[in-house]
């Protein structure tokens, strides 16, 4: 995880006595694996998003072929004709 010349940093951040510096030393090293952490699960995330991306264009290739829009229009206007034709049966009201 460390760089090869971070025994040296390590021996000189002692050697100053000063331990803010040593501090902000270890802050850094601690963020640069936290960014590696993120960095490497957001390469996780964007493959798993392609793959994903993928599979909806197969689906939207699929219900295209089998004219699914089409027909769900279809359907949603006859059943529009229906709900014009018996409101009181589709909204559950007796009459």
């Amino acid at each position: 995880m460390g760089h090869a010349d971070q025994p040296t940093v390590d021996r000189c951040a002692k050697d100053l006595g000063d331990e803010s510096v040593t501090a902000e030393i270890h802050r850094f090293r601690v963020l640069t694996q936290e960014g590696d952490r993120i960095e490497a699960r957001i390469i996780e995330l964007e493959k798993a998003f392609g793959d994903v991306q993928a599979l909806k264009l197969g689906s939207i290739r699929r219900m295209e072929m089998a004219d699914v829009m089409v027909r769900l229009e279809e359907h949603r206007t006859g059943m529009m004709d229906y709900r014009e034709l018996w409101p009181d049966v589709v909204c559950g009201r007796s009459t």
